[in-house]
């Protein structure tokens, strides 16, 4: 690994306050899960987690090439290049944050880093690669690209990841989000058009990203229809302390009903795929970043195929797992889109037809076509009594129901439980399923039943019917312990609630919260009015206790005064001496008469 220091300016070494809170994570080497479970905030999300990763991790890029980033940041990309190239220039203008790449990169020798401003930087060597990502967030488009197309290699090839200035997200009201609309360097796809026809870049192609390109969880094409499905993988990214005016995906979803060419107007981020070769058919990717690390896999559409792999090393298990399963699918009747394409890859056909559950609930009699999924279901799987089941083998949820009511359910030894309508193709007559990802063994069909009622658009009153004349309400409290059960197995449950579907705070709830705010304060005040008026009061009443025994003890130093000069005159008068015997009581009165005046003077 190399590290050149060469092009480094102090004066452009500037950190934000934030920024300099991740320094202090990273430096402290903590496990960077556990900081984002106990700190889930956006940023830690962003700087501490991969997902930056998926941006490009889905990109096949070419053996033996090489790669220039601009602007690497805390390398929240940079450790995807380091991996799948042999090449890997990193540019950070930030000592700091370049002395991190440094540690995180010491044992690769692919790894040059070169500290300073990518603007004052000479590259000799050209690039197959080059990504630039960040950096242009307070840099000018045209100059960046221009110096960049010096570095690249014939048929070379640049990605370009920015924001887009009229993002749904910038026009939620949020005052600590960046407003791009406010900032002077801002893009818009006309914009960046412009620019890139102005560079002489005629070969290009955009990207659409969700929630944004630096957490990406879909990325697609204008070669893609967007669904209402695609859009509930937008996870908007609010903090705890944020408030909005609206929610991104309510906004979406009635343009995509409305006005659906606006949606690719309103997106969060873009990426640009810049080449002079052909640039590939994937026009779809989409991630599943609410997950355990185990078990997250993207989905990449092309042309003509569907593919699935493992977007963590853990995942690939997985992958493995999905592909053993495959095996044991039913066969009579339905057919098995998902294939082996490798160790760690799935693949299948890409089918253009109705789903089933589409054909479901646009049917005149969705009770027969019901009928019709159902005998699908429970005829094409392999059906086990219970009793020839060994119970240690049942699911915890199972383990805790009586053997009477387990021997009334219909049992399969591989239960897909996401062989539901909605992953159905339907072509003359033939089913065609897909993403059958999860397998149960030893699982009632009448739980997949269960879970292909409630995952079909159909209105309430027939799904209660469908539970009715299946039987299945008496056990859907069984039912959804086994749906509880299975899905904690798969989601991440505090980073899904905690970040990607942590809803922001609307603005009449921020009025209201600041209004209680300010009455609390209000209270607190008038509170600790009231003690102070207590404490003067009773002030008051001490001084006029003290003033009233002042008065007392002046009193009484006046009557010993006026005792005093009694005494004094009897003892000077000569009748008190005549008499010798009581010559001894003028004494003691003398000396009684020090001791008082000694005391009046103490």
């Amino acid at each position: 690994m190399k590290f050149n220091i060469e092009f480094y300016k102090e004066e452009q070494d500037k950190l934000s306050e934030e920024e300099k809170r991740i320094v202090d994570i990273i430096s402290q080497d903590k496990n960077y899960s556990e900081v984002i479970e106990k700190e889930p905030t956006v940023n830690n999300y962003i700087h501490l987690s991969s997902v930056k990763e998926n941006l490009l991790n889905w990109y096949e890029f070419k053996e033996n090439s090489s790669l220039l980033e601009i602007g690497s940041g805390f390398g929240e990309l940079s450790s995807l290049f380091v991996e799948k190239l042999s090449d890997v220039v990193l540019i950070e203008a930030s000592l700091t944050k370049a002395k991190i790449l440094e540690k995180k990169f010491e044992q690769n020798e692919n790894v040059e880093i070169i500290v300073g401003d990518y603007k004052e930087i000479s590259l000799e060597k050209k690039f197959d690669y080059i990504v630039i990502t960040d950096y242009l967030e307070n840099n000018d488009f045209c100059e960046t690209l221009e110096k960049a197309k010096m570095s690249l290699k014939e048929n070379g090839t640049i990605f370009v990841a920015i924001d887009n200035k009229y993002g749904i997200k910038n026009w939620k009201g949020n005052d600590d989000y960046k407003n791009l609309l406010n900032k002077d360097v801002t893009f818009t796809k006309k914009h960046i058009e412009n620019s890139l026809s102005k560079l002489g870049f005629r070969n290009y192609k955009f990207y659409y990203i969700f929630p944004e390109y630096k957490a990406p969880n879909l990325i697609y094409t204008d070669s893609h229809k967007l669904s209402d499905e695609d859009l509930s993988r937008n996870f908007e990214l609010n903090e705890a302390y944020e408030y909005t005016n609206f929610k991104e995906n309510e906004i979406l979803e009635n343009l995509l009903k409305d006005e659906k060419d606006l949606i690719n107007f309103f997106v969060n981020s873009f990426l640009i795929e810049i080449s002079d070769l052909e640039l590939n058919d994937i026009k779809y990717i989409t991630f599943t970043n609410y997950r355990k690390p185990d078990k997250q896999i993207q989905t990449i559409i092309t042309d003509n195929k569907v593919i699935k792999k493992p977007v963590t090393k853990e995942a690939e298990i997985h992958i493995k797992e999905m592909i053993e399963n495959s095996k044991f699918f039913p066969k009579d009747g339905c057919v098995l889109l998902d294939k082996k394409k490798d160790d760690i890859t799935v693949e299948s056909d890409f089918i253009i037809g109705k789903r089933l559950d589409e054909m479901i609930d646009s049917s005149d009699n969705v009770i027969e076509e019901f009928n019709s999924y159902k005998e699908l279901l429970f005829n094409s799987n392999l059906k086990i009594a219970y009793e020839e089941i060994d119970r240690d083998k049942l699911i915890e949820p199972l383990k805790e129901i009586d053997n009477e009511v387990l021997k009334e359910l219909t049992f399969t030894e591989y239960g897909f439980v996401d062989m539901i309508p909605k992953n159905c193709f339907v072509i003359g007559g033939m089913k065609f399923f897909f993403d059958q990802e999860w397998m149960l063994k030893f699982i009632p069909l009448e739980f997949i039943l269960y879970r292909a009622i409630n995952n079909t658009g159909i209105k309430s009153s027939i799904r209660k019917q469908l539970f009715d004349k299946y039987e299945l309400t008496k056990n859907g409290e069984l039912f959804d312990k086994i749906e509880d059960y299975f899905m904690n197995s798969i989601i991440n449950k505090k980073l899904l609630t905690h970040i990607l579907i942590r809803s922001a705070v609307s603005k009449n709830e921020r009025i209201s919260s600041l209004i209680e705010t300010i009455n609390l304060k209000d209270s607190s005040i008038i509170n600790l009015e009231n003690q102070n008026r207590i404490l003067e009061s009773q002030n008051n009443s001490f001084e006029n206790e003290t003033n009233t025994l002042k008065e007392t003890v002046n009193n009484l130093e006046n009557i010993v005064k006026i005792k005093d000069t009694e005494l004094m005159s009897i003892i000077n008068s000569k009748s008190w001496k005549i008499t010798k015997p009581f010559r001894w009581i003028s004494t003691k009165i003398k000396r009684l008469i020090s001791k008082l005046k000694k005391g009046e003077n103490n």
